[in-house]
């Protein structure tokens, strides 16, 4: 490498429990292991340090693989699948956080766009503090799911959805990938056809350049399983604000015509026929008179706006379902229908003549970071040919089919990823969440949503960091077809066998991904 003296350290916990974000599994785990990077880097030594980190990774993989040992990456444990744990080893890597500025030399001159354009950091920077840097810097995120508490590398990972009708999902602005893919290789990867990195940055940190395509979005969304993501270039944009109206609205033929092919003709928006950079709706089942609508618009950075304020709640102003979800489950956890309307009536208060209304970035809208008690969720992505069909689905169920859904129906919408295995994956994909209570009943709702999406034929995709026990091989091959077999394909082109088993867990066994 570079004859540094510098040692990057670990400390480990020892056999426990691991309980997620959102408190809905425990997993037994042989030892949880803490990441460090070393001790007081100076500026010129960044790469360095992120090097001697890189060199401690390797040893840990050589470890996993000579004691047939499984071995995971934890980022916040936002999921609430069991898709990125595994009862070998977990790493933790929240203290992982060096963000090197990316210089000019750093830069391919094939490259499409401006070196102010790109943002590499370490696997464990959450997104919630990438937004501060580039905010600093004038620059801005081009996706964010609804919360920003995740590290960058577990959001990507699990194909978090974005947030505009028109834009793709988190993994669709990352433009390059550190992989340390056994105990003695690792590679920078990026698409052939979109290069980015130098060989001036791979020499850097010392990993071997690969340029395809199908790996890339391969890995792309790999829940953990594509060896160690240590570090990631991320595509920019200038700064902007989001202008944000949320109120009610009927359930009516306009608002189906709104969810059924995003034609907004009918609601009368707040910026007239402008297309919304940003269209959502929050449902409370148990009635469905009237529905709740966030409809945002791009507009140009002002220095001197006022950023949106937390609510006596706790509540921010786009706190996504969960967030919302969370705290009526913590207030009252034995939700019923009575419940539940009644929060959804205290909460949801703006209309169209008195709006909730606020102006921030990207990270000032969407930075719910914080738990609000167990909770359950499920999301599934259909295309927006079948978006109305399955929200009356779901609905129906809840209203026919055994005990109510204790819980809230959320609706967002998003571009189509390049991802094999992102779950956004059709041309314009409304994407339907479900939260609600941790129990049986719950469960027993979601499958008999899932049943029923079935029996109709109404194609579906599963978010892979929510609820998603249904999935086995058959499924996952009805979901993606013969992009099954090219992720699988290039799994084996990345990784040695052992090592494959070393970054193998039980979903990806249940799922057919394991091979």
């Amino acid at each position: 490498m570079n004859g540094s003296n510098l040692k990057a350290r670990i400390r480990w916990e020892g056999r426990r429990d691991y309980t997620n974000f959102h408190e809905n599994y425990k997993q037994s785990i042989a030892d949880l292991g803490n990441l460090f990077n070393p001790k007081g880097l100076q500026a010129s030594q960044i790469f360095e340090g992120y090097n001697a980190s890189t060199e401690q990774i390797k040893g840990l993989i050589n470890d996993a693989v000579q004691t047939n040992t499984r071995l995971r990456a934890l980022g916040s444990g936002w999921s609430f699948s069991r898709v990125p744990v595994t009862n070998g080893k977990l790493l933790n890597t929240w203290n992982l956080t060096l963000a090197p500025r990316v210089r000019p030399e750093m830069v391919s001159p094939d490259y499409a766009g401006k070196p102010a354009d790109l943002f590499f950091c370490q696997c464990g920077l959450k997104i919630l503090h990438i937004n501060r840097i580039l905010q600093q810097e004038k620059r801005s995120l081009k996706a964010s799911g609804a919360s920003n508490g995740q590290t960058i590398v577990g959001a990507l990972s699990t194909g978090t959805h974005g947030s505009a009708i028109d834009g793709g999902a988190v993994q669709d602005s990352v433009v390059g990938l550190h992989l340390i893919v056994g105990p003695s290789k690792h590679v920078w990867l990026e698409r052939k056809s979109y290069p980015v990195a130098s060989q001036e940055f791979v020499n850097r940190i010392g990993a071997t350049l690969k340029r395809d395509d199908t790996l890339f979005n391969s890995a792309l969304v790999s829940f953990g399983s594509f060896g160690f993501v240590h570090g990631v270039m991320l595509e920019t944009e200038k700064i902007y604000l989001l202008e944000r109206f949320a109120y009610r609205k009927p359930y009516d033929d306009n608002m189906k015509k709104a969810i059924d092919a995003l034609d907004f003709s009918g609601l009368q928006l707040p910026h007239g026929r402008q297309r919304p950079y940003h269209f959502s709706l929050i449902a409370n089942p148990h009635n469905m008179d009237w529905i709740y609508m966030t409809v945002m618009y791009k507009q140009a950075f002002d220095p001197n706006h006022v950023p949106p304020s937390k609510s006596g709640s706790g509540l921010g102003a786009s706190d996504d379902l969960a967030a919302f979800m969370g705290r009526v489950i913590k207030t009252a956890p034995s939700l019923s229908p009575t419940i539940m309307t009644a929060f959804y009536n205290r909460k949801y208060t703006g209309t169209e003549s008195r709006p909730s209304f606020s102006r921030g970035t990207l990270g000032e809208t969407f930075d719910a970071t914080t738990s609000r008690g167990k909770l359950s969720s499920t999301a599934m992505g259909v295309s927006l040919t079948d978006a109305l069909p399955a929200l009356e689905l779901i609905l129906k169920v809840h209203r026919d089919q055994g005990p109510k859904f204790a819980g809230a129906i959320g609706i967002r919408f998003v571009n189509s990823t390049q991802a094999l295995l992102g779950f956004t994956q059709f041309p314009s994909t409304c994407i339907i969440e479900l939260d609600g209570l941790v129990a049986k009943s719950t469960d027993t709702f979601y499958d008999r949503v899932w049943n029923a999406l079935e029996q109709e034929k109404i194609k579906y995709t599963l978010h892979w960091g929510k609820i998603n026990r249904n999935l086995n091989e058959q499924r996952l091959r009805k979901m993606y077809g013969n992009n099954v077999d090219r992720w699988l394909k290039s799994r084996e082109t990345l990784l040695d066998a052992p090592t494959r088993q070393a970054f193998t867990n039980a979903f990806l066994e249940d799922a057919g991904l394991a091979r």
